[in-house]
């Protein structure tokens, strides 16, 4: 993907760093009512002004969990 593709997807950046454009920083919080503050972190980087890789500290869905464990199998 491009920059401006992920840009449309996900929105700016939380962390615009304007001397490392090849890392964009993306950060959630999510709180439901009456529970605990759920903080959840996003980080692409860019190779070529294209999408390299990606990193954070999200955990798949239980069905994508699932999903995965029968290609294993």
């Amino acid at each position: 993907m491009t920059k401006s593709q992920v840009r449309y997807i996900l929105g700016n950046p939380v962390v615009d760093d304007s001397l490392d454009q090849k890392r964009w920083d993306y950060v959630y919080t999510i709180q439901v009512a009456g529970g605990d503050i759920l903080r959840r972190v996003l980080i692409l980087h860019f190779r070529d002004e294209r999408l390299s890789y990606f990193e954070g500290d999200f955990l798949p869905t239980d069905e994508a969990a699932e999903l995965a464990n029968e290609e294993i199998t």
